[in-house]
This record gives C-alpha cells, sequence and structure tokens, in this order.
C-alpha cells in the first residue's frame, strides 16, 4: 500500500511535463492514492488504516500550511473539518463492515461520503471550482463502483478455487482426507517427527468387506464406510489427541497420532474396534455387523522415509489379518476381540 502512494506521487510530475491539462491530470492522480487508501480500509478493517487516513490528512495540512497555500481564515477552518469528516468517514466504513461489500447502497453511500472528505481537504490548498470538485468526486465513486466489482469477481473465482482444492483433497463419499491429503501431511509429520519419534501410523481395514459387497451390495458397503469412519472420527475426537483419519483405499483407512504420553494409542484403537463391532445396519431383516483389524507402528530413528513406516504398518496388518482379523497388532503385541 505504501509503494502505491509513493510511486503515485511521480505521476502528476512526468505527466505535467507532458500534458497540458494538467489540472485534469492532478485530480485523477488524486483518485487514484484515495483508491489505495480507501480500498486498504476496506480489506484490513483495522484501527491502523483509520490512523493512517487521519495521519495522511494532517501531514498534508502540516504541508500545505508551511508551503503558504492556506490564504484565508475559512481555509483553515475547513482543513480541520475535513480532517474531523475523513476521520468520521472511516468509523463508518469500519462500523458497516461486511455490509459495505454485500449491499450496493452502503458502499455508494460510504464511498461518496469518504471521497467527499478528502475533497474538502483539498480544496483550500488546489482551490477547486465546485464543477471540479464534483469531477474529482464522480470520478472517485465510479473508479471505487468498479473496483468493488473486480474485487468481488476475485473473491468468486478463488472461493471456486479453494472449493476445487479442497474437493480434490477430499473423500467424496467419507468426507475425511484422501490419498492425497494423506500423503502430504504423512509427510509433513514424518519431517517433524523424526527427532522424538512420537509420530504413530495405524492402518485400518474392514474384514470380509468384499464378502460384504457381494452379498448385499455396494451401497451397503458404502453405508458401512461412511459409519465407520464416523466411529473413528468420534473416538478421536473424544481423545482430543494430534490425530488425524484418511481413507487411503476402498476399505482401508490411515491414521496418523502425534503420540503423547497421557493417551496410550492401543486402547484408543481398542475403543474404535468394540464400537464398530458394536454397530449394526438392518437389510432386508437381517442385522449386518462387521469388524477391523489394524497394523500400527511408531516412526523409528532408522526410518529413512515415511515409506518404511507405512510398509511396516501394513506387513503388521496383514499379520492381524491372518492371525484370524478383528484384531490390533502393534510392534510384535497381538490384541484380539471376541
Amino acid at each position: 500500500m505504501l509503494i502505491s502512494l509513493v510511486i503515485l506521487q511521480g505521476v502528476p510530475v512526468f505527466s505535467l511535463g507532458i500534458l497540458r491539462e494538467g489540472y485534469t491530470v492532478l485530480i485523477q492522480n488524486m483518485d487514484l492514492q484515495l483508491i489505495v487508501l480507501f480500498y486498504f480500509v476496506h480489506m484490513l478493517k483495522g484501527k491502523l488504516m483509520m490512523h493512517l487516513n487521519v495521519f495522511t490528512a494532517v501531514a498534508i495540512t502540516i504541508y500545505y500550511i508551511y508551503r503558504g497555500e492556506y490564504q484565508t481564515f475559512r481555509h483553515y477552518i475547513v482543513a480541520i473539518v475535513a480532517i474531523g469528516l475523513i476521520y468520521l468517514s472511516c468509523q463508518i466504513v469500519l462500523y458497516l463492515k461486511e455490509k459495505n461489500l454485500t449491499t450496493i447502497g452502503i458502499y455508494f453511500i460510504s464511498t461518496l461520503f469518504y471521497g467527499a472528505s478528502w475533497g474538502l481537504k483539498m480544496y483550500p490548498a488546489l482551490d477547486f471550482k465546485f464543477t471540479g470538485f464534483l469531477f474529482f468526486l464522480a470520478n472517485f465513486v465510479l473508479l471505487m463502483l468498479l473496483v468493488r466489482f473486480i474485487n468481488k469477481l476475485v473473491r468468486k473465482q478463488l472461493a471456486r478455487f479453494d472449493h476445487l482444492a479442497l474437493e480434490a483433497r477430499t473423500d467424496f463419499l467419507t468426507g475425511v482426507g484422501n490419498r492425497l491429503s494423506f500423503d502430504r501431511e504423512f509427510s509433513q509429520r514424518f519431517a517433524l517427527s523424526r527427532s522424538n519419534e512420537n509420530l504413530v501410523f495405524a492402518m485400518i481395514d474392514i474384514d470380509f468387506f468384499k464378502q460384504i459387497n457381494d452379498h448385499y451390495g455396494h451401497d451397503t458397503g458404502d453405508i458401512i464406510i461412511k459409519n465407520v469412519v464416523k466411529i473413528i472420527s468420534q473416538t478421536l475426537f473424544q481423545y482430543q489427541m494430534e490425530s488425524q483419519v484418511f481413507r487411503i483405499g476402498g476399505e482401508e483407512f490411515g491414521i496418523l497420532f502425534q503420540e503423547k504420553s497421557q493417551h496410550d494409542i492401543t486402547e484408543i484403537l481398542e475403543t474404535i474396534s468394540k464400537r464398530v463391532g458394536d454397530f449394526s445396519l438392518n437389510i432386508h431383516g437381517k442385522e449386518v455387523r462387521v469388524t477391523i483389524s489394524a497394523g500400527v507402528s511408531r516412526c523409528q530413528k532408522s526410518d529413512t522415509s515415511k515409506e518404511d513406516l507405512y510398509k511396516r504398518a501394513d506387513k503388521y496388518l496383514y499379520i492381524a489379518k491372518r492371525e484370524g482379523r478383528n484384531a490390533i497388532f502393534m510392534e510384535g503385541k497381538m490384541l484380539h476381540h471376541s
């Protein structure tokens, strides 16, 4: 913002050397400077911008006094009143906040008031005629309406991009992170956790899921997947750990734990396993239940990449399924559930 204001100071000097209509060029340059000030009042919505506007107005007044621009007592009165109006106009913008962006009428009035306050501030030194003042004000309001239109257009596009980016990282069925999101989060956590080895990765698989799909249909399978993820998410939230669940395959899920001493990873996974086992669906009068198996491993100093940790957890999951499923295998320890 400050760079923009500094650059704009050189525009009239350069333009006046080329064009004869220096007065018009100067007014247009003032419009540009006010656009920068007014736009950042909207963007930052903080008292800092209000203070900057008032400080700028006071600095210009002192500069005009130094240059001897004020010829009459009326000029001094107008300058002081204009500073007060600039302060008031900034307060109005901060008070209205988002209404300026959602309601065109409110935006128009606040813009008009702000522009008129600054125009009045410049009046004693530039000795505007009334028509020149109206030209300046109309030009400023028109440009600010254009800025508002462009700003809304850009915001709409950015919101669309954010939505697409979120969709690209989210599993469409469960709403949790997908494989892409998992890979990114896994890489970041692995890089941060190698020194203290507090990263734990659990790979979870729904037992005999293919048989469920074949016998009851994929719609039933989808319902089961969504409910398993819901149980995992609710359990992780209950324990308030820095953990996150992802869907990394069809019926496979990954949980990244940032281990803390007050919670036992095994206890959390046992709770998840029990709650999944207690869950049931009624399909055509028949109760359908599922179980899960898990392979769990902690990051080790010998792990050169996250793939080492991933492959170890995958191997432990295979052991849990080979030994009868409905089990959790973690670093050589097997836990079966009835």
